[in-house]
């Protein structure tokens, strides 16, 4: 199935059609996209998500609430422990524990585990000092060495081949790319473009968050072409230790066909394309939008050689 292009919308739709409406639909036809290959995992497996939160089981909707809950006990002065298993095969299982302590400072464990065999994912770290722990949002922060794992994130299959693809990005260097001069330069453009937010939201209807619209076209080109390459190498890293943890002997692979990661991963980078396409065209419009490469591309073969 072609992955839905917000480019191809917009360079298609009218100039007066509310950007906002066309950036919605053209997200929830990737999200169903990325659904689909989701269920389809899940359903090759029969798998089941199990929340071991103090003996009690609790749908995926619970868990922040329920997590909060666990805080909130600890601060009163008792340690809790909040478990969840994800069954990968028939054998094998990928398992998060988090203990949080009176003090509020947390410990975050997170393996496969197949028999009396275990693969600890903190041994796949490059720095000793690098930490797991739960929050909002999946996303490693390299300034403070943690690893942030959401609490709200589809919990399935896939799931440890997006806590690997954090720990590649714990594998990258992540210095500026941008000299002072280019950032001077990129900031004054940004702060007499910030004035037009106004227009953009009268005349597009649209609530921007990414914090790049107001960039010029250079800026946007070099960002995104180097987001991209840490994207695509993060990926690779989770696809290459996927592999080799199935080499090792743990039934990782059950539950997808040889084309579902790869499908994923692409849906995933898409995102980032989307985002890339948008922020070129609220920075130049369709002239602009249309000078536009797809730099968010996964080379299957490449990955399937690696």
């Amino acid at each position: 199935m072609k992955l839905p292009s917000l480019k191809e919308v917009l360079l298609s739709a009218p100039s007066k059609h509310p950007v906002q409406e066309l950036c919605d639909e053209v997200d929830r036809q990737l999200d169903e996209h990325i659904e689909r290959i989701r269920d389809h995992a899940f359903r090759a497996v029969g798998n089941r998500t199990a929340y071991e939160l103090e003996e009690e089981k609790l749908e995926t909707i619970d868990v922040l609430s329920y997590y909060k809950d666990l805080i909130e006990r600890a601060r009163k002065g008792g340690t809790t422990k909040m478990k969840e298993i994800i069954r990968m095969s028939k054998n094998c299982t990928f398992e998060i524990m988090a203990t949080i302590n009176p003090d509020n400072t947390e410990m975050v464990d997170i393996r496969f585990r197949q028999g009396q065999k275990e693969r600890r994912f903190e041994e796949f770290l490059s720095n000793a000092e690098t930490q797991f722990r739960m929050d909002l949002k999946t996303a490693f922060h390299p300034d403070k060495r943690k690893i942030k794992l959401s609490m709200l994130m589809e919990t399935d299959t896939f799931t440890p081949l997006c806590v690997l693809h954090e720990i590649g990005h714990e594998h990258q260097a992540h210095p500026n790319m941008f000299s002072s001069q280019e950032r001077a330069e990129a900031e004054q453009f940004r702060s007499i473009n910030k004035t037009n937010k106004a227009l953009l939201k009268k005349y597009h209807g649209l609530q921007i968050h990414s914090g790049n619209e107001y960039y010029p076209e250079w800026y946007l080109q070099k960002f995104y072409r180097d987001r991209a390459a840490k994207e695509i190498d993060a990926w690779q890293f989770a696809y290459r230790t996927f592999h080799s943890v199935q080499n090792e002997g743990f039934d990782v692979l059950a539950s997808f066909d040889k084309h579902d990661i790869h499908r994923f991963i692409e849906a995933n980078l898409w995102s980032y394309q989307n985002s890339y396409d948008l922020n070129l065209y609220l920075a130049g419009g369709k002239k602009v939008l249309d000078r536009s490469e797809n730099v968010f591309q996964w080379n299957r073969k490449k990955a399937m050689s690696a």
